[in-house]
């Protein structure tokens, strides 16, 4: 097979593993349902109002249509509700491809962000505020790594002349994500040490570290959205 045609099927391969793009491809199946639960409803309750005045009195086929058209009714309801929350959700970043240099980072991550929910699970509410800056913190850097993964993309087709700018930005970009990476993994073991002082341990400030984690962690994902938002079309 030429090169060229393997090259397409890995991209189309990449492309149809997206999560952004599996996040879209849901949303217009959930949109084709409910217009054809809307094209039904509305089929159902126009043969329901001309075919029931012309029955002799109300029996039970009548009683079969009005509670089909009612049915198909709610269920076209549901399925518009189910299209505005999907399209409410923010999309999933791209994961970087296995090539990139953000990837062994984004692959930590995601094995911290799957620990984390436990630990906190155990600590109780008062983590909420540590759930709600992990999880900020998560989608802030997965951002950055695609940006990456996006600029390593671009020095595959730009000129040399401009290969040693977007090489500096690269690794400037990499240095911020294992850095939040890092802030990440101190966090999720800040939360392990409380549990285990939960669970008997000693008591050594492990809460104290959970907390100064997370304003750390706070403040590396707020750096990243307020890069991350420049240039952004503003609404």
């Amino acid at each position: 097979m030429p090169t060229q045609m393997v090259q397409l099927l890995r991209a189309s391969i990449r492309g149809w593993a997206d999560p952004a793009v599996r996040h879209e491809r849901a949303i217009n199946r959930a949109r084709a349902t409910a217009r054809h639960r809307i094209i039904a409803a509305a089929a159902l309750t126009g043969a329901t109002a001309v075919l029931v005045p012309y029955g002799n009195g109300v029996g039970w086929v009548d009683v079969l249509w009005a509670a089909t058209a009612a049915g198909a009714g709610a269920s076209a309801v549901l399925a518009g509700r189910y299209v505005r929350q999907l399209e409410r959700r923010p999309p999933p970043v791209r994961v970087p491809r296995r090539a990139s240099a953000a990837r062994p980072a984004i692959d930590r991550l995601t094995r911290a962000a799957a620990a984390l929910p436990e630990l906190l699970r155990r600590l109780g509410s008062v983590t909420s505020d540590t759930a709600a800056e992990a999880a900020a913190a998560d989608r802030s850097l997965r951002e950055l790594a695609a940006c990456i993964d996006s600029i390593e993309s671009a020095l595959k087709v730009t000129p040399p002349e401009a290969h040693a700018g977007l090489a500096e930005a690269r690794a400037a970009l990499l240095a911020r994500l294992d850095e939040g990476t890092v802030a990440y993994e101190r966090l999720v073991a800040a939360a392990a040490e409380c549990v285990a002082v939960a669970a008997g341990g000693p008591d050594d400030g492990a809460r104290s570290r959970l907390q100064e984690a997370t304003d750390r962690l706070h403040g590396l994902a707020a750096g990243l959205s307020e890069a991350q938002s420049i240039g952004r079309p503003s609404h």
